[in-house]
């Protein structure tokens, strides 16, 4: 019996330590996805099921996320879209049938972040956030 659930362990230990990974090791080690899986007996009924995916591009953002119930159903869905720079430009967020939800625009200049746009399913514009960075005054001696 050791022998059969030593593999699944051994598999769900992998599985639940690569989300732990920081966006420099995802990068290095090239890992595209990550699968979260559950091992759940509570009910008295083993279950095996998916509870994330979480797909990266090569400089290791995060592209993909999707995130599921109990019960195999889509609870989380987002897509990120990056620049060259790494900086967060889109971030779309999904209903469980796969329809927009709402969607996140960034605005930067240089690597600043200055301002957060939210657009809902129809495309509105219903909140701006505007960032106001307040610089350190270095004095010349």
């Amino acid at each position: 019996m050791v022998r059969i659930y030593l593999p699944l362990l051994l598999f769900l230990f992998v599985s639940f330590t690569g989300i732990s990974q920081s966006k420099k090791d995802i990068k290095e080690e090239k890992i595209m996805s990550i699968k979260t899986i559950v091992y759940d007996s509570t009910t008295g009924i083993e279950k095996t099921r998916v509870k994330k995916i979480v797909n990266y591009d090569k400089k290791g953002n995060i592209i993909e996320e999707i995130n599921y119930d109990k019960d195999g159903k889509i609870k989380k869905h987002t897509e990120s879209i990056y620049d060259e720079r790494d900086n967060l430009l889109t971030r779309t967020f999904y209903f469980a049938n796969g329809k927009v939800k709402k969607v996140n625009k960034y605005v930067y200049t240089g690597k600043l972040k200055m301002a957060k746009l939210v657009y809902d399913n129809k495309g509105k514009l219903v909140l701006k956030e505007e960032y106001i960075y307040k610089k350190a005054d270095i004095e010349k001696e």
